[in-house]
C-alpha cells in the first residue's frame, strides 16, 4: 500500500520544474527580461552603470555571460569614502550557480556600503577583470586599499588594474587561516587568544 502512494522521482522532477516555471517564470526569458530592465535603466537613469557582456553563438542569438551595476547613489558615496575597498564574491549560491562579484567601500562609521557588483560566468581572469574594469572606470578613481580573500584571480586582476593600491588579505580570512593551523595551541600565545 505505501508503494502505491510514492511519488515517482520522474514525477517529482516534473513537478518542480513546473512549480519553478509558475513562480520564476521559464529560464529562456531570464536573459531577455534583464536586458529590457537594463534598457529601461538606461533610458530613466543615464548615469548609472549597467552592461553586459554578451557571446555571439553560432546560430545569430547571443547568450549573457557577465552583467555589471553601479549607481550614481553608489559613486557618490565611494568618492567621499575611498581609502579602503572590500571585493569579494560568493560561489553560485544563486539559482543561476553565477558566482556575484560584490565591490563595498566603508564609511566613517566603519559600515559597508556597496559599490557595484557583477554576475559572472565564472570567477576566471578574463571575467573578473571585465567587471572590475567596469566598475572602476565608472567610478573615476583608484582606492588606497583594497581587501579581498586569498583568491589568486582576484591577486592578479587587482595588481593589474590597480597597481598603485595597497592589496591586504581580509583579516576574517586570516583569521581563519590562524584557527586551521594553530587550533589549540593559539591559546598559549597572547595575540591570538581571543580568535
Amino acid at each position: 500500500m505505501l508503494e502505491e502512494n510514492k511519488i515517482k522521482y520522474s514525477d517529482c522532477a516534473a513537478m518542480h520544474y513546473t512549480t519553478r516555471n509558475h513562480i520564476y517564470g521559464p529560464p529562456n526569458l531570464d536573459a531577455a527580461n534583464l536586458l529590457s530592465l537594463f534598457s529601461i535603466i538606461k533610458e530613466n537613469f543615464s548615469e548609472c552603470l549597467c552592461e553586459t557582456l554578451m557571446q555571439k553563438l553560432d546560430d545569430g542569438s547571443e547568450k549573457l555571460l557577465n552583467f555589471v551595476i553601479s549607481t550614481q547613489n553608489m559613486k557618490n558615496l565611494y568618492k567621499n569614502f575611498n581609502d579602503v575597498v572590500l571585493i569579494d564574491s560568493t560561489y553560485k549560491t544563486n539559482r543561476f550557480r553565477m558566482p556575484l562579484l560584490v565591490v563595498a567601500g566603508i564609511n566613517e562609521e566603519a559600515k559597508t556600503f556597496i559599490i557595484g557588483f557583477a554576475a559572472l560566468k565564472s570567477e576566471e581572469e578574463c571575467n573578473v577583470n571585465w567587471a572590475l574594469n567596469k566598475i572602476f572606470l565608472f567610478l573615476e578613481q583608484k582606492p588606497k586599499i583594497i581587501c579581498t580573500d586569498q583568491c589568486p584571480t582576484l591577486k592578479k586582476v587587482v595588481s593589474n588594474i590597480l597597481p598603485h593600491s595597497i592589496h591586504l588579505w581580509c583579516g576574517w580570512h586570516i583569521n581563519q587561516n590562524i584557527i586551521k593551523r594553530l587550533g589549540p595551541i593559539r591559546k598559549l600565545f597572547t595575540i591570538f587568544a581571543n580568535i
